[in-house]
């Protein structure tokens, strides 16, 4: 065991705010020892657009674009899908 005088104040201020005090499980439980619940608000909105133009029906075109947005941003690239494709179809 570490005497107290030998921990830096910093250090002890700095966990105090990351590692909360055990509220939970047996008094000499070293882990799985805190419980709580966190309220949190989530919302996601979605959009899909594709357009597509026929020049005759062989020769095809279409666009298409994606978005989603995430918040929190816990797994959002922050970058939205774009495709976009051209059919030409020859046949005898």
């Amino acid at each position: 065991m570490i005497p107290a005088s030998m921990l830096d104040a910093a250090a002890q201020k700095w966990q105090s705010m990351f590692f909360p005090l055990p509220n939970y499980g047996r008094p000499n439980l070293t882990t799985a020892n805190f419980r709580a619940t966190f309220p949190q608000q989530t919302q996601q909105d979605k959009m899909d657009t594709r357009v597509d133009y026929y020049f005759s029906p062989q020769h095809t075109i279409y666009w298409r674009y994606s978005y989603t947005r995430l918040q929190p941003h816990a797994i959002d690239a922050g970058v939205p899908p774009t495709l976009a494709g051209y059919r030409w179809n020859i046949h005898p």
